[in-house]
């Protein structure tokens, strides 16, 4: 199913907001499949700042945020529709504005998630692609596509290094928010944390205790 069709079909499942529709296992089951054309659009948005824009500056039309991103226009428009469907931008006149959810791919949102979704795109998605050898032989995905193991291959090159730690603090600010409410540390003078990256989650538990 093409992106356009996909969008398609998730405006004609919301056309009516109040009313909730059955939706049949074909097309929940289309859904699922189609599932990494959503996430790479929003990988791909989030990469190129629509979202950082949009919730900086508030709506803007297509043609600025193309000129803005340095994209194509008309591939703009189709991705931003494509994602619409499912809460993450609104239209508002002729120009685009981006929603509460869509609002946390920014990179200023107080609880971003703009680090995962970029980490995502250039540290596991093609490297997934090889998920079937995985099922076949054992043998990890990311070290038949990479040809080395994961890490490994992160460390070869200082900038996926730091995307990597990037996604992680924010996956430690974010999704792991909280985990360290109640906490007690035990007692001592000394807090190691072994291969902690920035140090983002250290931080979290001394904030915390």
């Amino acid at each position: 199913m093409t992106i356009k069709a996909h969008e398609e079909e998730g405006a004609a499942i919301m056309s009516d907001e109040h009313a909730v529709q059955p939706v049949p296992p074909t097309v929940m089951m289309a859904q699922l499949l189609d599932g990494f054309l959503l996430s790479q659009a929003l990988f791909v948005l989030a990469d190129a700042g629509v979202a950082t824009i949009l919730d900086q500056e508030g709506p803007q039309t297509i043609a600025t945020l193309a000129e803005r991103t340095g994209s194509d226009v008309d591939v703009l428009a189709r991705l931003i529709r494509s994602v619409t469907p499912y809460g993450v931008f609104r239209t508002e006149g002729g120009k685009v504005a981006v929603t509460e959810l869509g609002a946390t791919l920014s990179e200023s949102h107080p609880r971003s998630m703009h680090g995962i979704a970029v980490g995502g795109m250039h540290l596991h998605y093609r490297a997934v692609g090889e998920l079937r050898h995985t099922l076949r032989t054992g043998q990890s995905a990311a070290s038949k596509y990479f040809g080395k193991p994961y890490f490994d291959h992160v460390a070869t090159d200082p900038s996926l290094a730091a995307l990597f730690g990037r996604a992680m603090a924010v996956f430690a600010r974010t999704l792991r928010a909280g985990t360290f409410d109640d906490y007690q540390l035990p007692s001592g003078e000394l807090i190691v944390d072994l291969g902690g990256g920035d140090g983002t989650v250290l931080t979290e538990l001394l904030r915390s205790d």
